[in-house]
């Protein structure tokens, strides 16, 4: 992979080794480019408020997709942001209780060693008050608690030393932390960004759907278009066919016109003739109706006069009938009159 680690780093590697090994093996196994793992995607910066604090972020989580990718289908399932954010979260604490630990544990190994300190100089100065030695005895006594107290010094140092180093740790950890948080707020940040493009691909996705169905009635328009151009040729080709039998027949009809003004002219003396034939039967059937009316008032007249005298010979007859019958009864009560006396 042309990636070359000694020993330390193998044992305790760094982000700054263990980048390009995983960089490597994920361009060796996607057949992803350097330059397309690098480059941000520039459709996204214009989400960010200042999206010039977010170009080496988006290029970096634009790699850990690609590797969360390669590490979920090698099998590793929890390769996660989030994963490796909690491992780290847990790393700090476990550094910051540790380093509480060693910080008690060096505070009261220097407080012990100042009490003992004290103590062999109080013990010191009672056994010169209570033995009188001689002066090579006093001064290699005096040479040995010198000794003894660089030695405490030493010790002390050292133990200021570690504390400073342990300040050191603790500052380093609480920045580790800051970025940490900053880690997060920029992983949620980055969440709200891939769920608005989500959004926004799906929006596109739906402008590129309708885009072609735009596309296929404009297909489908232009074919009809295409068809109705033709139509209309035909239909021009028939309208000029018309327009020259038009002619024709207009010719003929000019013609026809010529000849039926002529007739024209021979039917309205004809028609006058009849109107006049017309006026002279009008005049006789007038003068008919008004014989018919005559005929009719004599045919009335006659007829009332014939119904009178007719009224007059039953009203006489009615008369002569009653008369007879008085007769008649008259006439049998005599012949019975008559019987009854010859009896």
């Amino acid at each position: 992979m042309e990636v070359s680690l000694d020993a330390s780093q193998l044992a305790k590697p760094s982000y700054e080794v263990a980048r390009p090994v995983f960089e490597q093996i994920v361009i060796m196994l996607t057949g992803i480019t350097r330059e397309e793992l690098t480059q941000p995607v520039f459709t996204a910066m214009d989400a960010f408020e200042y999206p010039e604090l977010h170009d080496e972020s988006i290029a970096a989580n634009n790699f850990f997709r690609q590797l969360c990718k390669l590490m979920s289908a090698s099998g590793v399932k929890d390769f996660s942001w989030r994963a490796q954010l909690d491992q780290l979260v847990a790393n700090t604490k476990m550094v910051e209780e540790e380093h509480a630990k060693n910080t008690n544990s060096l505070a009261d190994a220097a407080s012990q060693a100042k009490l003992d300190l004290a103590a062999a100089k109080q013990d010191t100065e009672a056994l010169q008050d209570q033995v009188v030695q001689s002066p090579d005895k006093h001064r290699q006594a005096i040479a040995e608690l010198a000794i003894a107290a660089e030695a405490k010094r030493t010790y002390c140092a050292h133990l200021s030393s570690q504390s400073i180093a342990n300040d050191r740790k603790l500052e380093m950890v609480v920045k580790f932390d800051k970025e940490v948080c900053r880690c997060l707020k920029l992983l949620e940040e980055l969440e709200t960004v891939v769920a608005r493009k989500k959004d926004v691909s799906q929006q596109v996705k739906d402008i590129k759907e309708g885009i072609t169905a735009n596309e296929r009635v404009l297909a489908e328009a232009s074919a009809t278009g295409a068809s109705l151009k033709q139509h209309q040729a035909t239909v021009m080709d028939k309208i000029q066919r018309v327009e020259a039998q038009a002619a024709l027949k207009l010719e003929a009809a000019a013609g026809y016109v010529e000849e039926a003004m002529k007739s024209k002219a021979a039917v309205e003396a004809e028609a006058a003739a009849i109107a006049a034939k017309a006026a002279e039967d009008e005049a006789a059937i007038r003068s008919m109706r008004e014989l018919m009316q005559e005929m009719t008032a004599n045919h009335e007249a006659l007829t009332k006069g014939v119904m009178d005298k007719y009224a007059l010979l039953r009203k006489a007859v009615g008369d002569y009938n009653k008369q007879l019958l008085i007769a008649m009864s008259e006439s049998a009560l005599a012949s019975t009159a008559l019987s009854t006396v010859m009896a």
